[in-house]
C-alpha cells in the first residue's frame, strides 16, 4: 500500500510539493488524495504529475497513484 498525502483547502501549496517530491525520493509509488475542500481539484489532480516530473499511474475520482520516474 502507497503512502497518502492528502491535499485540502490549501491546495498544491509549495508545502506540499516538495512533501510529495520527498516522499517520492524514499517510496517509489504514492498516493495523492484531492479532499472536498480543495478548490480546483480537477485542474490540480490532471496537472500534478507534470508539475512534479512523475508518471501517473492510476486516477480514480480525486485520487492520483503516482510513481517515480
Amino acid at each position: 500500500m502507497p503512502i497518502t498525502i492528502n491535499v485540502g483547502k490549501t491546495g498544491l501549496s509549495d508545502t506540499i510539493l516538495e512533501e510529495i517530491k520527498r516522499q517520492l525520493e524514499r517510496h517509489e509509488t504514492l498516493r495523492v488524495k484531492f479532499l472536498p475542500s480543495c478548490e480546483n481539484r480537477k485542474e490540480l489532480v490532471a496537472s500534478l504529475a507534470e508539475r512534479i516530473g512523475a508518471k501517473k499511474v492510476r486516477k480514480v475520482g480525486f485520487v492520483v497513484v503516482l510513481e517515480r520516474v
